[in-house]
């Protein structure tokens, strides 16, 4: 590595206790974690440039392999370990990954934006393979596919910065549905006064393909790294219930089958910024209030020491519109990211 990579590529992310003074600056020894799911950015580089992407610049060096099996390790019980980044299958070890969190007994929840599971057929094989290999049969292999444009090309470009997104996202449900790979995620991030008509457009391509999709999930917009502005705030999760219940994706029924609310567990405090409930026999649908405050599910990984931090949080404290980089560009840091990381595809 050269001079002005090491001087530039920080070692390590800012600390939540930068920003936070209370509990939601806490870290956590691995061995004691507490999270049912553990956010692993595998790397910063990605194939797609979104208008949307809350970790747009990141100049940090990923995690090595050796780092992750260590700590997957001290993880005390089975969790689901929800791999991102970053596009987590630019890496060529992304699949050693995943054989480490199924050796170790763990879910794996890949969150993708499809472009390598639809050019490349043999990754949703391989990735069947590994899920039939696992050693805990308890043990889930899950997919999530942003698809906040719908069925609108339009969209796409707006949002995901490529009107030929739909495509790679479709081509991608294509090779799951070969391989029979269900438990997949589609979603939406919800921007008001925008694109709320992608609502009806989810649940039509689930209609499309009841073998592969199981959830339907929605979120707003964190006004976090790069987003669309000039739109109105975003959604909470009651003005989403009610927009549900005017398209008719939501009734009377479903409020009898809700999987996960505030109100449901003492440790979300009487906060409701998330709702699942069961759509049908086979699908649910959801709602995530991005960014919000200490939410005990989610955690994140650090890159160093073994420990995780509340995963909102440590965006926020690592969030390019706070902290900068100088005059760094996406191109700069995402070449200097290759050039000290040689394990992409």
């Amino acid at each position: 590595m050269d001079i002005e990579v090491n001087q530039l590529l920080r070692k390590k992310r800012h600390s939540t206790a930068e920003k936070f003074s209370n509990y939601r600056s806490r870290t956590i020894p691995a061995e004691a974690n507490t999270f049912p799911f553990l956010f692993v950015d595998l790397t910063y580089r990605c194939n797609m440039k979104c208008n949307v992407c809350y970790n747009p610049v990141r100049p940090m060096p990923d995690m090595s392999l050796r780092y992750f099996e260590k700590a997957i390790k001290k993880l005390p019980h089975p969790i689901e370990v929800r791999m991102l980044g970053g596009e987590p299958t630019l890496r060529k070890d992304f699949y050693e990954f995943c054989k480490i969190a199924f050796d170790h007994g763990h879910s794996v929840y890949l969150s993708t934006n499809g472009k390598r599971l639809a050019v490349d057929r043999g990754c949703a094989k391989k990735l069947k393979t590994l899920y039939n290999q696992r050693k805990n049969l308890k043990a889930k292999l899950k997919i999530h596919i942003d698809m906040s444009g719908g069925l609108d090309p339009q969209f796409y470009e707006k949002i995901h910065n490529d009107k030929d997104a739909l495509l790679s996202k479709l081509g991608a449900l294509d090779s799951l549905k070969k391989e029979n790979i269900g438990r997949t995620t589609i979603s939406a991030i919800l921007i008001r006064g925008l694109n709320e008509s992608v609502i009806k457009d989810l649940f039509e391509i689930a209609d499309r393909y009841p073998q592969v999709i199981r959830e339907v999930a929605f979120r707003s917009q964190g006004n976090i790294g790069r987003y669309l502005s000039g739109y109105g705030k975003p959604y909470k999760t009651n003005e989403w219930l009610m927009l549900m219940r005017k398209m008719g994706f939501l009734n009377r029924d479903h409020f009898s089958k809700v999987i996960h609310s505030g109100f449901m567990d003492d440790r979300c405090e009487g906060r409701n910024c998330c709702y699942q409930y069961q759509y049908n026999r086979i699908l649910t649908s959801s709602f995530l209030e991005f960014l919000n405050e200490g939410c005990w599910q989610r955690g994140q990984l650090l890159e160093e020491e073994y420990r995780i931090e509340y995963m909102f949080e440590s965006l926020e404290a690592n969030d390019i519109n706070r902290i900068g980089y100088s005059d760094l560009g996406e191109e700069d840091i995402n070449r200097m990211i290759l050039k000290q990381s040689p394990d992409y595809a």
